[in-house]
């Protein structure tokens, strides 16, 4: 006979039931089975009358739905789903009680975050409001929009160069930023 029991250090100790012991639902399969037995033995052995045929008709009805969900059961997704939960609980406990503490390799640190001064924020008070009057401009706008985010293009600092929006010394300032 098999020994039941588990190593003290192992998983803590379950509880293993003998071959024969049946689960609750076991007990309920079996209960329905008996009742629907001694039911219709009782029906087939008894004369019945007239008044008891609809009764029959429930009675059978009930009984045959009762004996397909038990079917079901048995062999049926809801028996397999059951032991395929029990064997993930049993895998996921063994990769929890085994599992080392902490990070078992190297942890990279995490990047600081990279810091971008906005073009915009560069630009003086009297830049900024001939700029904006220029916003008609589709390169201006296209330039305002980028510098409010972050930095515009190069060629963004050129054409407000050749504007006369910004000086060429300006704009050197503001590239190098």
């Amino acid at each position: 006979m098999p020994d039941n029991t588990t190593n003290d250090d192992a998983a803590p100790e379950r509880e293993v039931k003998p071959w024969w012991a049946p689960d609750a639902q076991g007990f309920v399969i079996g209960a329905v089975i008996i009742y629907v037995g001694v039911a219709l033995f009782y029906r087939m052995t008894h004369p019945a009358e007239i008044n008891d045929k609809l009764l029959d008709m429930m009675l059978t009805i009930l009984f045959g739905t009762a004996f397909v969900a038990i079917i079901n059961y048995l062999v049926g997704s809801s028996r397999s789903s059951q032991a395929k939960d029990e064997t993930q609980n049993k895998v996921i406990e063994k990769l929890t009680s085994t599992a080392p503490p902490g990070p078992t390799g190297p942890v990279a640190p995490l990047p600081g975050p990279v810091v971008v001064t906005a073009w915009w924020s560069v630009l003086t008070p009297a830049e900024q409001t001939a700029i904006e009057a220029q916003a008609a401009d589709p390169r201006v706008q296209t330039f305002i929009a980028a510098a409010k985010l972050g930095k515009a293009t190069a060629d963004d600092l050129t054409y407000l160069v050749g504007k006369g929006l910004l000086t060429q010394a300006r704009a050197d300032v503001v590239n190098v930023t």
